[in-house]
């Protein structure tokens, strides 16, 4: 199941790549028996950046595991 979703993210950024175009989506990530509410961004260019939320809503917190990191990075749109 892993290496599948493995494959799909990497077909992912290969189509951002190639159509040169911004993929943003959520997903849950599973680490190392912990589970995030994560926010996944594919850059034109085969960047990969990985946000796992940090405020999490009260019944997420049952389940899922806070980020601990604000992460920021400098994107581009509209030819300016």
């Amino acid at each position: 199941m892993i290496e599948e979703l493995e494959a799909g993210l990497q077909e992912l950024q290969r189509e951002a790549v190639e159509k040169e175009i911004h993929i943003v989506f959520g997903t849950c990530l599973y680490e190392q028996d912990e589970r995030y509410n994560a926010g996944i961004y594919l850059s034109p260019k085969g960047d990969k950046h990985i946000y796992k939320k940090v405020n999490l809503a009260f019944h997420e917190r049952k389940v899922m595991k806070a980020g601990n990191v604000l992460r920021t990075f400098e994107l581009r749109v509209g030819g300016a």
